[in-house]
């Protein structure tokens, strides 16, 4: 069984610690209260930490064209059925039984 745990928490009590656009005024005696109040056990279970910045409002609202399902799926089935010289080093048959 696979668990995903995300987690969403701000840098600062404001939200503007690493904001490229707005001046966190937070000191960092708050800023250390605040991340602190995460505990130890809960963060040593969370395996990768990724700080992504905000996305502006108009570019997460702006229309874009998306590859098609059927074109993934053809990309798909091409990588999975590889032809041409390289064919043998990707099937699922073990090296000792395509030698014989």
């Amino acid at each position: 069984m696979m668990l995903n745990c995300y987690t969403v928490p701000h840098g600062c009590p404001c939200g503007y610690f690493s904001d490229p656009k707005h001046e966190c005024r937070c000191s960092f005696h708050q800023i250390h209260r605040y991340r602190s109040k995460i505990s130890g056990p809960l963060m040593d279970h969370i395996d990768i930490h990724v700080e992504v910045p905000a996305v502006p409002y108009k570019d997460l609202m702006a229309e874009y064209t998306a590859e098609s399902s059927a074109a993934i799926k053809q990309r798909v089935a091409a990588a999975c059925n590889p032809t041409g010289s390289n064919a043998r080093k990707y099937t699922a048959m073990p090296r000792w039984a395509a030698a014989t």
